[in-house]
């Protein structure tokens, strides 16, 4: 006898609970009630509060693996630290791209609603677009970015096309030595080696490229230095 679809959603339901245990990243938010999901007809809500976009990231590429579900809806915010008006977070933001010399500042729509920023309009690379959506993360109090930047004229996107947007989130970032990591990119799924001088280097390099856009997963699999 064929399952209801109220049994295939338990089910489902069991198989996230034990894949989020079993992921270290986050496992305490699972187990620690932080993270909360529904299954419905094979699309999973996932709500909640994280501490990093890693655990965002992760504990939406972990449920997309799970046979039975086809379609995820990332309702988790990362905790914004400090806490800041959408009015500031919204000029920070427009700050830091018009800062950046290789985006076209003017070409974007920026608005903000609870922290969660939407970037719109256009950019003439996905080169720009991933930039755009990187220094929209580092702006403090952002909980969110949706990056809807349309690319004109239209440009087939590729693993080299992510390589070289997260080489360039390194270089710009200053808390990352880009010489310390070595990275791989292969089906837009990242595997990032190196060692680390720090566990918060070895943090804030994952963040980076999880918050390039396309990025589908991230192993990382650097070290980090022995004092």
């Amino acid at each position: 006898m064929a399952k209801s679809s109220r049994e295939t959603d338990v089910d489902v339901q069991e198989a996230i609970g034990a894949a989020l245990t079993r992921e270290t990243r986050v496992r305490s938010k699972s187990e620690g009630g932080a993270i909360s999901f529904r299954v419905q007809g094979g699309t999973v809500l996932l709500e909640g509060l994280t501490d990093s976009l890693i655990e965002k990231r992760v504990a939406e590429q972990v449920v997309l693996e799970i046979p039975g579900v086809s379609r995820v809806e990332n309702m988790l915010r990362v905790r914004a630290l400090p806490s800041r008006s959408d009015e500031v977070i919204a000029t920070q933001v427009r700050d830091a791209l018009t800062a950046d010399p290789y985006i076209a500042e003017r070409d974007l729509v920026i608005t903000v609603n609870g922290g969660a920023v939407t970037l719109g309009g256009h950019q003439d690379a996905l080169a720009k677009k991933r930039l755009a959506g990187l220094v929209a993360w580092w702006v403090p109090g952002v909980t969110e970015v949706l990056n809807t930047i349309e690319v004109r004229p239209d440009e087939e996107d590729s693993d080299q096309e992510i390589l070289n947007s997260i080489r360039v989130a390194f270089d710009k970032d200053k808390l990352v030595d880009a010489q310390r990591f070595h990275v791989e990119v292969r089906n837009a799924r990242v595997t990032l080696y190196g060692l680390a001088g720090s566990d918060a280097e070895r943090h804030m390099a994952e963040e980076d490229i999880w918050s390039t856009w396309g990025v589908l997963w991230v192993d990382n699999r650097a070290q980090v230095e022995s004092l």
